[in-house]
């Protein structure tokens, strides 16, 4: 799935055609407005666990993030 905020290089016929041909859901939303975003609620959920771990190195940040990405469920 890819999310897309209307930004010129997100509709472009390049950008729509390479998500299309990977078989990737387009979610469309208004431009420069992060309250509708869906994103940003998971992005804060991350930032929180990262912010939280404390990683002293790129390995374990990238395993917090990782973690906690796979901990978020479709609803």
């Amino acid at each position: 799935m890819s999310q897309q905020d209307n930004a010129p290089c997100h509709t472009s016929k390049a950008s729509r055609t390479w998500l299309q041909e990977r078989g990737s859901q387009i979610l469309e939303c208004p431009a420069q407005s992060p309250d509708m975003s869906p994103i940003e609620n998971l992005w804060q959920i991350i930032k929180r666990s990262v912010s939280k771990s404390k990683s002293k190195n790129l390995v374990k940040l990238k395993a917090v993030i990782q973690e906690e990405w796979d901990k978020i469920t479709p609803q």
